[in-house]
C-alpha cells in the first residue's frame, strides 16, 4: 500500500507519489505525497506497481468504480512521459490463470499496444526465489496455490519516446490518450 516500507525506502532516491485508493496511512517523509487515485495530468519517469494488479477484479460491472488489472495498467501508461517505465509484478501461470481467495493470476495479456516489455519469471524454489525464464513455467504448471505465490512475473514496460498508438508524437507531448483499447 501506499504506506508501505517498499514506498518509503524509494523516497531516498527522490520524490515518491504514493496511489492507494483504500486511503491507508501516508508516509510522513519529505519526499512523499499521498493520492487517492492517479493525478490528472501528472507524469512520471517511472511508476512502479508491485503486488497489486493480483487484488483487482478480472471483470467489473458497467456500473462499478473499481477497474480491472488490464485498465489500470492503461491508465499507468497514460502517466508516462515518453520513454516511461512501469515496473509491475504479479503472479503468474502458462494455464488459464486461476482466481484465488484474494487473488488471481495473471498472463501477459495486460501489456497495452505499442509498449516495449520485457518480462522476467521468479519461482519459488528450496534455495528461494531463482530467474526462470517464461518458458520455465511449462516445468512448474499450476505452482501457485490459495495460500502461496510460486510464481512472480516481473515485467518492465517502456512508452516509446517517439510513437504512441499508430502515429507519431514529439518528445514533448506528454499528453494521455482519449479512451482505453
Amino acid at each position: 500500500y501506499a504506506g508501505s516500507y517498499f514506498a518509503e525506502a524509494l523516497c531516498q532516491f527522490g520524490q515518491v507519489t504514493g496511489v492507494d485508493l483504500r486511503r491507508t496511512p501516508a508516509i510522513p517523509h519529505p519526499n512523499f505525497c499521498y493520492e487517492t487515485k492517479l493525478p490528472v495530468g501528472r507524469f512520471y519517469n517511472t511508476i512502479v506497481c508491485v503486488s497489486v494488479l493480483e487484488h483487482l477484479p478480472a471483470v467489473v460491472e458497467p456500473w462499478s468504480q473499481q477497474r480491472t488489472a488490464a485498465e489500470l495498467v492503461w491508465a499507468m501508461t497514460q502517466h508516462l512521459v515518453p520513454g516511461g517505465q512501469i515496473l509491475m509484478t504479479y503472479p503468474t501461470t502458462l494455464e488459464v490463470p486461476r482466481q484465488f481467495q484474494g487473488y488471481q493470476e495473471l498472463r501477459d495479456g495486460l501489456i497495452p499496444p505499442g509498449m516495449r516489455a520485457c518480462t522476467d519469471v521468479f519461482l519459488r524454489t528450496t534455495c528461494g526465489w531463482q530467474l526462470y525464464g517464461v518458458e520455465s513455467l511449462a516445468d512448474h504448471l499450476g505452482p501457485n496455490t490459495e495460500h502461496q505465490v510460486n510464481a512472480v512475473a516481473c515485467v518492465r514496460l517502456v512508452r516509446p519516446s517517439t510513437e504512441r498508438g499508430g502515429g507519431r508524437v514529439e518528445d514533448g507531448d506528454d499528453s494521455p490518450s482519449e479512451e482505453p483499447p
